[in-house]
């Protein structure tokens, strides 16, 4: 775990999971409380060099700044590649190892019943749902640093990291 005496705005916020867990929700509720943080809405890709310039560029920025909060990161494209664009991005692994120690990696998930139920027909189809939720869940046992956190246990482990 981290260290519990440094600020939040010391660490780099990197909150991914699956469509309609509440990343942006979280986001948000962090920013009210932390208004001095820089917020980063990481948009969807659609090609392998596209997410691999995208993604190198987030892991500089990751190691040159602090206090900024990045809703979804590089890992999303490790899951959503395969699945929706067919193809997997052989470079999550590399940068994976390069994650500075200020980060804070937070994975937030939900049971299939509820992303079932938060479903909004966006970005992805409801028969991709399970799809995701497991392939996130198998990816994220190999991440530095991570928090794994339901919806409901989220705001109690971020008061704890944040005091």
């Amino acid at each position: 775990m981290k260290d519990k005496t440094m600020a939040i705005e010391s660490y780099n916020v990197v909150i991914e999971g699956p469509d309609n867990t509440g990343k942006t929700t979280l986001a948000n509720y962090i920013l009210k409380n932390h208004a001095d943080m820089e917020y980063v809405k990481v948009n969807a890709v659609t090609s392998y060099n596209e997410g691999k310039n995208q993604n190198y560029g987030l892991l500089y920025d990751l190691n040159h700044k602090n206090g900024v909060i990045y809703d979804r990161f590089i890992f999303g494209e490790a899951v959503y590649g395969p699945i929706l664009r067919n193809y997997y991005p052989s470079y999550i692994h590399y940068i994976n190892q390069q994650l500075p120690g200020n980060t804070l990696l937070i994975y937030l998930t939900a049971d299939i019943q509820t992303l079932y139920d938060r479903f909004d027909n966006k970005f992805i189809l409801k028969e991709h749902i399970p799809l995701i939720h497991a392939q996130y869940e198998r990816d994220f046992l190999y991440q530095k640093y991570p928090i794994k956190c339901s919806t409901e246990e989220i705001y109690n482990v971020i008061k704890e990291v944040c005091s």
